[in-house]
Parts: C-alpha cells; sequence; structure tokens
C-alpha cells in the first residue's frame, strides 16, 4: 500500500504582515478623522451652523433659542428670533425698548461675537446721553428685503418698544421679497450637517476651490426699469411700518448704514432716496454715510458689505451721536394713545 502523503499548505511570505499594516492604516486614518472631526467642533464650531427657518409671513428667519459659538464668536438668539438677549412681554419701568430691524448688517456677521456687534454696543452708548436705561432688540436675518423686514413686523408686532427702526443699505430698495430654498442653501442652513468635516468642504473649501460665490437668497441685479419699479414698492411698504408702528403706540425710525465697497454714485443714490422719503413722511432717519465711508474700507468691512468689529463700533457710536434725531422725535408720541391696540404676539 502506498503511503499517505500529508499537503501542508504554504502560507505567503508577508501576507500577515500586510494586512496588519492596512489594519494599522485605516485605524490611524479613522482616528486622525475623529481628531480633526473634534478639533473642527470644538475649536471652530463647525458642525453646528446658524439654522434658518421658512416664515410665511417674512419670507424665513433665524431659527428661535440657538445658542451657538462659530470661529471664537458667540452667536445667541432668544425666543423670538433675534440676536438679543431673552426679553419679557413689556419693557421695565423706565427703560425704553428699540426695536431694530435689518438684514445681515443688522445682524452682523457670525464670526463677530454678540458683545462686539453695533446693536449689542448701542445701549451702553445710550446709557451715557439718556435719562433711563435703553434697551435694544436686533430683529433680523442676512439676505432680507424691506418685504421681509416689513413682514416680520407686521406678523410679529412691536413687542411694545417705543422706537422701531428699519436699517437699509444702499441695495435694499431694489430687492424683492427672499424666500429660502426647501433645503435651505450653504449659507442658509434649515438643518445641521452630518460632519463639521462635510460642513468645512461644502461651505467654505470648495466654494474657493470652484470660485463659487455663495450668495444671500435676496441677491439680485435688476435692471432700470425694475430698480424703479421695486424702489416705489419698497418705499411704499416703508409706508405701511410707519402706519402700523403709529397704529401700536411706536415710532418708526430709519436708519442708513451703505455698503461701503459700492460706488460712491450707489451709495449717494439710495442715500438721497431715503433721505427724501423720510423727510416727507416726517421718520427720524439716521444716516452713518459720512463717519463709516470716511474710515478705511479694509478696516470696517472685509468684503465691502457687511462691517467688522471695527466697523459695529464705527456704526454704533454713529448712531448713538445722532440719537437726539430719534429721540426728539418720539417724546411720548403715541404711547398712551397706541397702547390699547399694541399687537399682542
Amino acid at each position: 500500500m502506498d503511503a499517505v502523503t500529508e499537503v501542508v499548505p504554504v502560507a505567503r511570505k508577508g501576507g500577515g504582515k500586510w494586512r496588519r499594516r492596512m489594519v494599522r492604516g485605516l485605524v490611524g486614518v479613522a482616528a486622525a478623522g475623529v481628531v480633526v472631526e473634534m478639533g473642527l467642533r470644538v475649536v471652530f464650531g463647525l458642525g453646528s451652523p446658524l439654522l434658518y427657518e421658512a416664515d410665511a409671513e417674512c419670507g424665513y428667519c433665524v431659527r428661535p433659542d440657538q445658542h451657538i459659538r462659530r470661529f471664537f464668536a458667540e452667536n445667541s438668539i432668544n425666543h423670538e428670533g433675534m440676536r438679543s438677549g431673552e426679553i419679557t412681554e413689556r419693557p421695565a419701568a423706565g427703560t425704553k425698548r428699540v426695536l431694530f430691524i435689518g438684514d445681515s448688517v443688522t445682524y452682523a456677521l457670525t464670526y463677530v461675537d454678540q458683545s462686539k456687534i453695533w446693536t449689542s454696543r448701542l445701549p451702553g452708548l445710550l446709557a451715557e446721553a439718556q435719562d433711563g436705561r435703553v434697551e435694544v432688540l436686533n430683529a433680523s436675518a442676512g439676505g432680507w428685503s424691506p418685504a421681509n423686514e416689513v413682514g416680520f413686523l407686521k406678523s410679529r408686532g412691536t413687542f411694545h418698544a417705543d422706537v422701531v427702526c428699519i436699517v437699509a443699505n444702499s441695495g435694499d430698495l431694489g430687492e424683492e421679497l427672499a424666500r429660502l430654498p426647501a433645503e435651505g442653501t450653504e449659507g442658509f442652513p434649515t438643518h445641521r450637517p452630518w460632519t463639521a468635516i462635510g460642513e468645512t468642504w461644502s461651505r467654505y473649501v470648495e466654494p474657493r476651490l470652484m470660485g463659487h460665490v455663495i450668495s444671500d437668497p435676496g441677491t439680485s441685479e435688476p435692471s432700470a426699469a425694475e430698480l424703479a419699479e421695486r424702489t416705489q414698492a419698497n418705499l411704499e411698504l416703508y409706508g405701511e411700518a410707519q402706519a402700523f408702528c403709529d397704529g401700536h403706540g411706536a415710532k418708526m425710525g430709519l436708519v442708513y448704514i451703505p455698503f461701503p465697497g459700492w460706488t460712491k454714485e450707489q451709495i449717494e443714490g439710495a442715500e438721497k432716496t431715503l433721505g427724501e422719503w423720510a423727510g416727507e413722511h416726517g421718520v427720524p432717519f439716521v444716516d452713518v454715510t459720512k463717519r463709516y465711508c470716511g474710515e478705511a474700507l479694509g478696516k470696517i468691512s472685509k468684503d465691502g458689505f457687511h462691517p467688522t468689529a471695527y466697523g459695529d463700533e464705527v456704526i454704533a457710536e454713529e448712531v448713538a451721536r445722532q440719537w437726539g434725531v430719534i429721540d426728539g422725535a418720539m417724546g411720548g408720541a403715541g404711547k398712551e394713545a397706541g397702547a390699547a391696540t399694541e399687537h399682542a404676539r
């Protein structure tokens, strides 16, 4: 009988080492990804952007009750959807309440700390010149047009403010009601991204590599005919806002903060139109153009549109300097008469 020969498989040299190296490599990549993800979240606040939500009356608004820290800057949104501290239904005795309604110039940039934006600086500056405390509310969202702002005012009310200031910029009169796409946009998300790494790529890295500019929902370039038509429509909306304020015990004011990167003609054109309308309708008009645009562009704005922390400081100082225009026009007019009809939120 022939002997049975046992066949023993021969292991490939180095096969086990290769698999172990691959596993170690994958573990290393995963660990590095976790470290980067946590670093982006903890250090820069990525992965938790400011969220927005659609709104039938004002197009969209900043989602209420958010408290985020982005790029070392605090962004705190109160229960009413304002970039302000929580408020009581009515201001405390002896306190004047001022409601500012505007777009991203009023909201300020997310990477400017809330304590340094111009609406946060203003109460301290006004307190030095006022006989009593001033409470400032900031109702705003990037991309808002006059239609969005007046829609917010008429749907939410004046919040028992003594004065409601609509903040206009150089391009506002040419804009229509802005709305969010169903899923939001890169700059105006409606939900949190899955990862901070993903947000970093889609919102900051890829647009720069591809030369893609993330714009506000309301951004447009109207023709001359469209601009004239929209300007008239928006001035009529300001008239509706004035009537609404008068009927609810508040005085309306208008504040003009130009886009410093725009041409002199564009800045002065909007300034003239807004100033003339305010004069014709008895609306106090605060215009920061001379002081604001007198500063070096690179100091007050990084993009020609939005103020830096220093730009916010300049705006706050100039609004405070001209505050007598608004305060003198208030004089308590309409407060008692309108108290009974104050809008109940």
